[in-house]
């Protein structure tokens, strides 16, 4: 109910924002769903099964790619249905992801192991606790994703080539960044597992060694995208003036994603922790220099998209700093949940 009117005060084109409003309206159905996938996804990487997490990422994966094929472009007798094509695909995926993921959990003996389906009474201690500890992280993924729409709002104004060009780096942004990604939850449950073996000590030792890896990841992806910017930018067949227009971009987004590999890495490190309180502070400061940035350099001075794009190098920087702080002062180790 809120959305459409947000949308209309937002953007300037009215195609948009009616193309946007009926996209949300079906995108809506599968967020019951994907909640309850992404809380297996979490009981699998806590009891460090995280290896059976490729099934239900694969499935999910392979299906919304059918289904955006299908449906976004009428294929093997399906209808043609455009961008809400898009929005079923993610709602169907979603769905057989879950189903997936259920299954795999009961073939593995993971339910009958840990007693899920044997206790269904309210557990008002634990309630407590659960929304005591995750209320700062929903609060921080909040703030993130609203400041992700509130860039991709200034860039609106800024006509459809910026927009065109903005869309595809997002797009590159999260399909190289799960990798990334797929570190910091590592990062995550494993400093909680030895810190929950007592292992304080080595921590730090444990984060060094993921920041490593990850960090050859993001510079390997980071070399194929600058040596080779056409091979992939074209494959949005948007013309070579497209082409031109993203290439400065696409090397501040690969960039950004080598800076992310490691400041991602030391902010899950402070979920490990379970202080996350920490984190929501790091993402606000983060996000208010964030809005204010791209606010003043796309919306007063008009200047061109890459400088707008440079945000993402503030963000993973301020992000950084108070999770090395933190992480490196010790304060964590007399945390008590």
């Amino acid at each position: 109910f809120i959305v459409p009117t947000l949308l209309h005060w937002a953007l300037h084109d009215e195609k948009n924002v009616q193309m946007a409003t009926h996209f949300l309206h079906i995108r809506i159905f599968g967020l019951p769903f994907l909640y309850l996938y992404q809380m297996r996804n979490a009981l699998l990487v806590g009891t460090n099964q995280s290896k059976y997490l490729i099934i239900g990422t694969a499935t999910e994966a392979l299906c919304n790619v059918f289904f955006d094929y299908t449906l976004i472009y009428g294929k093997l007798g399906f209808p043609a249905l455009g961008f809400s094509g898009a929005a079923y695909a993610s709602v169907i995926s979603e769905i057989i992801g879950l189903v997936v993921i259920f299954l795999v959990i009961r073939w593995k003996g993971i339910s009958k192991q840990l007693n899920l389906f044997k206790h269904w009474d309210y557990d008002a201690t634990n309630t407590k606790l659960i929304l005591t500890q995750s209320a700062p992280l929903i609060g921080q993924f909040a703030l993130s994703i609203i400041a992700w729409e509130f860039f991709y709002i200034l860039i609106e104004h800024h006509g459809q080539q910026d927009l065109a060009v903005s869309n595809a780096m997002r797009n590159i942004f999260g399909v190289f960044g799960c990798f990334t990604w797929a570190f910091a939850s590592a990062t995550n449950a494993m400093v909680s597992n030895i810190i929950g073996q007592g292992m304080q000590d080595r921590v730090i030792e444990l984060i060094h060694k993921i920041i490593r890896i990850n960090f050859g990841f993001a510079v390997v992806v980071c070399l194929l995208l600058n040596i080779f910017p056409h091979l992939f930018l074209s494959v949005y067949g948007q013309g070579e003036s497209f082409i031109n227009a993203a290439i400065p971009i696409l090397r501040i987004v690969s960039t950004a994603l080598v800076l992310m590999s490691i400041s991602i890495v030391w902010l899950n490190a402070v979920v490990g922790t379970g202080n996350t309180q920490i984190n929501l502070y790091a993402e606000l400061v983060a996000i208010i220099l964030y809005c204010t940035y791209v606010y003043v350099i796309l919306e007063k001075l008009k200047l061109p998209l890459i400088y707008g794009w440079a945000s993402e190098w503030l963000y993973w920087i301020t992000l950084f700093v108070p999770s090395y702080w933190y992480m490196k002062s010790g304060k964590w180790k007399n945390k008590k949940i």
